[in-house]
């Protein structure tokens, strides 16, 4: 499978700070219609701007991090050759289908519940996952991440100062862990829910938190990004929406297109040669 292979170390660069700061920005408005249309409060605009410039501090501090740590965003960074890029979008679709194909059984569990009635459909849910994407991207894996590997990276690196497979893989599953109780914090309160749905919600979440964390480990943190916006998306305007019509061929559609789109994804994972 191909991997970003990624220098020790690397300078700044101001152009891939200020990308992620945009798009910082712009995730967070991307959340606005669906907050609207849920009445959730919305922050005034001069707690936006300051919560804007504490997250450009986190980036910044997130990419020096990540620059010292073998991780990063190789796209934004060009880091990767033509024939490089070629390889890693196969790469990093194949392992988002995947994540797609194993993970929707059991959010089609955690969402049985879900009214149709109040189930807020639309554009509002894409952009929604847009911020998802990128927004809890940043903040978990660039930032999150990167620092749990650079403090392992002092405790344990190998002789030409990498973070070793154990600290990455450390970090990754702490994180994950973090991210999925920040989902189950998010429910607490709901006298509706129920143990076995905190633990639901905290094992699925828990699971692609650690998924996105080993992609942007090993493909960089534009697919961490992607496969969180694609996995939200394909859940909350595909696979509820389907779950909603309650109708058998639209489901057998459905699971015949995944399998066999995770076929194809495990025969080219497979007939890849490592790293190529």
């Amino acid at each position: 499978m191909f991997t970003v292979d990624f220098p020790v170390k690397r300078p700044f660069q101001w152009k891939v700070f200020l990308a992620l700061v945009t798009l910082y920005f712009l995730g967070n408005l991307a959340g606005i219609p669906l907050l609207r249309k849920t009445n959730m409060p919305i922050e005034p605009v001069w707690q936006w701007g300051v919560l804007t410039l504490i997250s450009a501090l986190i980036i910044a501090l997130s990419l020096l991090m990540a620059n010292r740590t073998s991780l990063g965003a190789p796209l934004l960074e060009r880091q990767l050759s033509k024939e490089e890029i070629a390889k890693w979008l196969c790469t990093g679709l194949t392992l988002t289908i995947l994540l797609l194909v194993g993970g929707l059984p059991f959010s089609l569990i955690a969402n049985l519940e879900v009214n149709s009635a109040t189930y807020p459909f639309g554009w509002e849910l894409l952009l929604a996952s847009i911020k998802a994407g990128v927004v809890e991207e940043i903040f978990s894996r660039l930032f999150l991440v990167s620092l749990f590997v650079w403090i392992g990276r002092l405790i344990n690196r190998d002789l030409e100062g990498r973070p070793t497979g154990g600290v990455y893989w450390m970090a990754i599953l702490l994180v994950g862990l973090l991210f999925g109780w920040g989902h189950v914090d998010a429910r607490l309160g709901n006298p509706t829910t129920t143990f076995w749905d905190y633990a639901l919600i905290m094992v699925l979440n828990s699971g692609v938190g650690i998924y996105f964390g080993w992609l942007f480990w090993k493909l960089g943190l534009e697919w961490a990004m992607f496969a969180h916006f694609a996995y939200d998306a394909f859940v909350s305007l595909v696979l509820i929406p389907i779950y909603f019509l309650q109708n058998a061929v639209v489901w057998l559609v459905l699971i015949i297109s995944l399998v066999i789109m995770s076929l194809m994804s495990i025969r080219y994972l497979v007939l890849r040669k490592p790293g190529g």
